[in-house]
């Protein structure tokens, strides 16, 4: 017995998506543009981007996370709809697995120009690879 999958339909990450990134929250269908935008929503975002060979999204969720990133390697986690940072930069969301430099690897094939968190302990993750 054959199980069918649906095709996957992307009209409500699209809809979630403005021209900057993916909205934090939503009020039932509608991004909630008041609660902003939020650094591992993107980052998240971008892998399923990447996955479904979606590339416009994904260079724009790229291009968040590099907007995210303060000059000492670490990042701004919470950005509001005016795209002003919120708080000061933390590792936050991405230092157990660093997944936005995963996904940058992936989408462009080589080594990415966004920097590493300055702070990071050793974790053991890429062992598991």
């Amino acid at each position: 017995m054959r199980t069918h999958i649906p095709e996957i339909n992307l009209a409500y990450l699209k809809a979630m998506t403005d021209s900057f990134a993916l909205f934090q929250h939503a009020k039932f269908s509608r991004p909630n543009k008041k609660t902003g935008y939020a650094l591992d929503d993107n980052a998240r975002a971008l892998i399923v981007a990447i996955e479904l060979d979606e590339l416009e999204l994904a260079k724009k969720y790229l291009k968040f996370i590099k907007f995210c990133q303060a000059r000492n390697g670490m990042f701004h986690n919470k950005i509001s709809w005016q795209r002003k940072k919120r708080h000061a930069p933390d590792i936050g969301i991405l230092k157990q697995p660093p997944t936005a430099f995963l996904a940058a690897l992936i989408i462009t094939g080589r080594k990415t120009r966004i920097k590493a968190p300055l702070k990071r302990k050793s974790t053991g993750w890429a062992k598991k690879f």
